[in-house]
């Protein structure tokens, strides 16, 4: 095989569409998947919850590390799923600490990857905004062309070719 795709991969139902588009659009291509979990350390100090006081004792580094079990298990069932329905298909996962943009371009450098194919969340108006886009910062600084799949089958864009 020569090269890969990367997709980015964060273990929700708008997950699984993305990866099926890639893995198709990559066999077609003769090329192979790199399936990509950001693991933000930022974020998930923001979804621990004390305010009840942990029910066993836990630090932060314990829960990092059950994220991390969590995204593994999750990117393996995820690549088990392709390899159903594309089974010569070479797919490697990959947890990769850091905020999503980061983490997919630090992983998305060629010469191996050819290609970044990712989801969007198709959020809009004030809370786009407020929020930014992990596409968009994506977009603007990959060194390889981006693959947009968007929620609920609307049309696919290519960015960068």
């Amino acid at each position: 095989m020569n090269g890969r795709w990367l997709v980015a991969h964060d273990g929700t139902a708008l997950s699984e569409p993305v990866l099926a588009e890639a893995a198709a659009r990559a066999g077609a291509h003769g090329v192979g998947l790199r399936v990509v979990h950001a693991l933000a350390r930022n974020r998930l100090r923001e979804d621990l919850d004390w305010s009840d006081g942990p029910s066993a004792p836990l630090t932060f580094d314990d829960y990092v590390a059950d994220a991390r079990h969590e995204a593994e298990a999750s990117l393996a069932a995820a690549r088990a799923q392709v390899l159903v329905h594309h089974p010569g298909l070479d797919v490697e996962t990959l947890v990769v600490p850091g905020e999503p943009a980061e983490a997919i371009l630090s992983a998305g450098a060629p010469p191996e990857i050819l290609r970044i194919v990712m989801g969007t969340h198709a959020r809009r108006g004030l809370r786009h905004w407020m929020l930014g886009s992990v596409a968009e910062a994506v977009i603007a600084r990959a060194p390889v062309p981006v693959l947009i799949v968007p929620p609920h089958g609307a049309g696919v864009r290519n960015h960068g070719e």
